[in-house]
Formats: C-alpha cells, sequence, structure tokens
C-alpha cells in the first residue's frame, strides 16, 4: 500500500514498503490523474517503510497534464 505524506507544487513525499532507485521514474495514480514523477530521495523509515521523495518535472510532454497537486489532493 501507498499512503501519501505530503504534498507541494513540485512533488509528493510518499510512503511505500520497499526500496524505489533514485532516479527511476514512477507514475502515481490519484482518482482520475496520473502523475509522472522522478524519485529523488528514499529513506528507511522502519522495517518495511520508505519514504520517497518524487519530483514532478517542470518540463512535461505535451499529452501530459501538469496537475495542481494541493487542490487534487484536498478533495
Amino acid at each position: 500500500m501507498v499512503r501519501l505524506v505530503n504534498a507541494s507544487t513540485s512533488g509528493l513525499r510518499i510512503s511505500v514498503p520497499f526500496l524505489l532507485p533514485l532516479g527511476d521514474e514512477v507514475e502515481i495514480r490519484i482518482d482520475d490523474a496520473v502523475i509522472l514523477a522522478v524519485v529523488r530521495n528514499c529513506v528507511c523509515i522502519r522495517a518495511h517503510e520508505f519514504h520517497v521523495g518524487v519530483e514532478i518535472p517542470e518540463s512535461t510532454s505535451h499529452d501530459t497534464l501538469r496537475v495542481d497537486l494541493p487542490r487534487l489532493l484536498s478533495r
């Protein structure tokens, strides 16, 4: 299970039960939105819990929707 820890306009911090390598591209789905991001840090909090910081790149392809994260997550 993935849990949201916090969000900003440029990224997210999520909690996951596994290690994610730095630089990996990830796809996060929230409701109908798909967020493409890059893993910037991953810290082991305890056994089977990692806090992962992901950055949403400023430049996105023409077919990728830029998401207003705080608005999306406040629903």
